[in-house]
């Protein structure tokens, strides 16, 4: 009898540990599918990071400076801290700049009378379009990109990963001079590097010319110019600049050729013989002189007038 009874209790205590097992198990498994639920929910409401996208910063304005938004938008008063996307476009006045930011390290200034478009801004690369005027880039992205800036139909590109270097586009040549770096210039399939203290130029339709040297201080020494005055008060001015120079005379822009001479006519006041002559040149150096025409040669008087007929000699 007390054998049966000490095999039940066996049997009875068995079960009690069996069911305990399972009890914690169970338990164990629902603990697990509630956590797991409670971490999946909460993921499920973080929000993915949208990146934004590239920007480029007016750092300054001196003058009077446009922006316009988008191609074919409208031409709008632009300031400091304004930002630049993708397809717009910045232009300047007439004795106006504009500083703009490329990221943290990089700027370029737009000089006065000039025109630039955004058209592309990424990690790999930053694309500028300088449909006019002259820009002066200072870039330090350390390798990490490159600087593209085109001419208005992208048919002439100066390409830089780091360096100083100006840039003009006066609507029938480009011209590239470098201070520090390597800027790339490259237009109708060919290519040159353009290394400190060298420029290059590019005539409208043509592959970039042999780099040559010149300094800021090499462009004042090639200016040459005179002017003459005419018996209509008109006067006529011409001369020779450094190419990629700017040339104003009485305020309004006259046309260089991509040798650099100039020709012009300009309207003197009676009484008058001065005529002012300004020249901007790629590095942005300005200089101003008056001219002094010469006066026209008087018209020698005419006393008298002597008429033959027939050859000399003949009587009749």
């Amino acid at each position: 009898m007390k054998k049966r009874i000490v095999i039940f209790g066996g049997l009875v205590l068995l079960l009690v540990a069996v069911g305990f097992y399972f009890t914690r198990q169970i338990t164990a498994e629902s603990t697990s599918t509630s956590q797991f639920r409670k971490t999946n929910t909460t993921r499920t409401l973080v929000a993915p990071k949208v990146a934004e996208p590239e920007q480029i910063n007016v750092v300054d304005v001196e003058g009077t400076a446009e922006k316009k938004s988008s191609r074919g938008g409208v031409w709008s008063p632009m300031g400091k801290g304004d930002m630049l996307r993708v397809d717009d476009s910045v232009r300047t006045r007439n004795h106006s700049s504009v500083i703009l930011g490329l990221g943290k390290t990089s700027t370029i200034e737009l000089s006065n009378a000039s025109e630039i478009e955004v058209r592309e801004l990424s990690g790999a690369v930053q694309r500028l379009g300088l449909i006019k005027g002259r820009a002066s880039v200072d870039y330090g992205e350390d390798g990490k990109r490159v600087l593209n800036i085109e001419n208005s139909d992208g048919t002439v590109v100066a390409r830089v990963d780091e360096g100083k270097f100006s840039i003009l586009n006066n609507g029938q040549l480009v011209a590239v001079a470098t201070e520090t770096g390597s800027v790339d210039l490259s237009a109708a399939g060919e290519s040159v590097t353009v290394n400190p203290g060298m420029e290059s130029v590019v005539e409208k339709g043509q592959a970039p010319a042999k780099p040559y040297s010149v300094t800021p201080e090499g462009y004042m020494k090639t200016f040459s110019s005179t002017c003459k005055k005419q018996n209509d008060n008109m006067a006529v001015v011409r001369g020779t600049v450094s190419t990629g120079t700017t040339v104003l005379v009485n305020g309004t822009e006259t046309k260089t050729n991509p040798d650099g001479t100039f020709f012009t006519h300009v309207r003197v006041p009676e009484g008058s013989r001065r005529v002012e002559l300004k020249t901007t040149d790629i590095w942005g150096k300005e200089r101003e002189q008056m001219l002094m025409c010469n006066e026209p040669k008087p018209t020698a008087k005419i006393d008298n007038i002597d008429i033959i007929w027939g050859n000399k000699g003949e009587g009749g």
